[in-house]
């Protein structure tokens, strides 16, 4: 969508964000005007961008609550001992995994925001991306034999990583073919 500044006599300049809203920025000297009319045309107005921070807070929400619910229902199987361990495994990994994106994951999507791909694209890719990564926590949290926590424990990370990675992949690949 392009981008229609209004330049009218007070200190405010009507811009139209890639999104279709419309809002205003302070007036400044005609080529700063122009640079900043020019960078809405390519972004989220700020209503636009909550909103899309909202839905994904919602989702890792959802997610804590998920877990949760999964680690308490479901039994851990194996030795007494086996069992004790796994569970304070699952319970400190529950506690330090990182549910939203890790930033040197993200760099990948952002480099599409140089390109001519939409705001709104590249936002449903990061919702994309993040439903792949709580995925990958729920498949892994659904695991209930004692001996696998122990086995795998310090591949907990790159189990939930992982699929996060090939998630930007894909959407990178989808973003920048279009």
């Amino acid at each position: 969508m392009s981008s229609k500044a209004i330049f009218g006599n007070g200190s405010e300049i009507q811009v139209t964000y890639a999104c279709g809203h419309q809002g205003s920025i302070k007036s400044q000297r005609d080529s700063i005007n122009e640079m900043r009319t020019r960078a809405a045309s390519r972004t989220l107005c700020e209503v636009c961008i909550i909103a899309h921070r909202a839905k994904r807070d919602c989702m890792i929400s959802n997610s804590v609550q998920r877990t949760k619910e999964a680690a308490a229902a479901t039994k851990l199987t194996g030795t007494r001992k086996q069992i004790e361990w796994a569970e304070r495994i699952r319970e400190k990994w529950l506690f330090i995994v990182k549910r939203e994106i890790p930033t040197h994951l993200l760099s990948n999507l952002e480099k599409a925001r140089i390109g001519a791909v939409s705001p709104e694209a590249i936002e449903q890719a990061i919702t994309t991306v993040l439903a792949a990564r709580l995925a990958a926590i729920d498949g892994v949290v659904a695991h209930c034999k004692a001996a696998w926590w122990i086995d795998f424990r310090s591949y907990l990370e790159a189990m939930v990583n992982q699929p996060t990675d090939a998630a930007i992949k894909s959407e990178c690949s989808v973003l920048l073919n279009r």
